[in-house]
């Protein structure tokens, strides 16, 4: 019920957005082993019916496509954007701090994995130049807080 209800809730937030489309269960938990992490229920949640997003905000997923291939794809893969950060910034952010989202200049969105609590939700955190804070605790809400444009940072 719970997933239910958040996937109508995501479904209206992303209304306007392109969506790559539903994830299988089995890729999702493959992507976790691949990590060594769980992602949070409602990013769960989000892959499985929408894949990836490309909008205000765009969210890395787990479309088939890579950073690998010949064309430049227009979707994320999350796989792609973890690498791309433990490459350049691996000694500056922490390993539970999972990349999913930018604002397009200078943050980056990170799942912190490391503090998902009893309802399968964790902090988002916002990392840029002298930027350090947590925005929201769940990936609706930071939806919802991104495109009414209410994200605190500070």
């Amino acid at each position: 019920m719970v997933t239910s209800n958040l996937s109508k809730s995501l479904k209206e937030l992303l209304q306007g957005d392109d969506t790559y489309g539903p994830v299988a269960h089995e890729e999702v938990d493959a992507a976790e082993s691949k990590l060594g992490i769980r992602f949070p229920l409602s990013y769960r949640t989000f892959l499985i019916h929408f894949g990836a997003s490309v909008g205000h905000p765009s969210i890395a997923g787990l479309p088939n496509t890579r950073s690998t291939d010949k064309e430049t794809p227009y979707f994320e893969n999350i796989l792609d954007l973890v690498a791309q950060v433990k490459r350049i910034d691996g000694d500056n952010i922490p390993n539970s701090y999972i990349p999913f989202s930018d604002d397009g200049a200078e943050l980056k969105f990170y799942f912190d994995v490391g503090s998902i609590d009893s309802q399968g939700e964790c902090s988002i955190v916002a990392l840029g130049p002298g930027v350090s804070t947590v925005v929201a605790h769940s990936l609706d809400t930071f939806i919802q807080r991104f495109k009414n444009v209410s994200l605190e940072i500070v």
